[in-house]
């Protein structure tokens, strides 16, 4: 927006809020995509961050819940130095939702671990992956509601 109504933007105050929350919301979405084909994936060879989290039978929560503190934190500092409004927190709400999802989908990570050909268990795994990606487009919203009315 900034950037088509004002002739000598500060783009690169754009680049410094978006770019690394981007970088590391994109890590987080990638452990949901990746994490059901792990098993398969494996067999066949193939290396990623989300396949050694399944291979070291690492929590996928508790990764997933780092990415998201890294986001926050982030923030947190974004609000210090003054590029974003202090009411950007509003987006706290999809923490707490996102911390309750992670919850939820504890046993069903570890339950697609133990057996990661069933389907019914696939299926609520990916119920799990299609809420938190609800809640997470609720997060840019919220930033920018905070940031316009704060």
């Amino acid at each position: 927006g900034m950037f088509a109504v004002n002739p000598n933007p500060a783009w690169w105050q754009g680049v410094i809020v978006a770019l690394p929350t981007a970088i590391i919301l994109s890590y987080l979405g990638l452990a949901f995509d990746e994490y059901g084909d792990a098993y398969s994936n494996l067999k066949k060879g193939v290396k990623s961050l989300v396949y050694k989290v399944w291979e070291n039978k690492f929590d996928l929560s508790l990764y997933i819940l780092a990415w998201l503190l890294m986001v926050y934190v982030f923030q947190l500092f974004l609000i210090f130095i003054g590029l974003l409004k202090p009411l950007t927190m509003l987006s706290v709400i999809c923490f707490v939702l996102l911390l309750a999802n992670l919850v939820y989908l504890k046993p069903h990570a570890d339950a697609l671990r133990r057996n990661p050909t069933d389907e019914k268990i696939i299926g609520e795994f990916n119920k799990c992956g299609k809420t938190t990606v609800a809640v997470a487009a609720l997060y840019p919203i919220l930033i920018l509601v905070g940031q316009i009315f704060g």
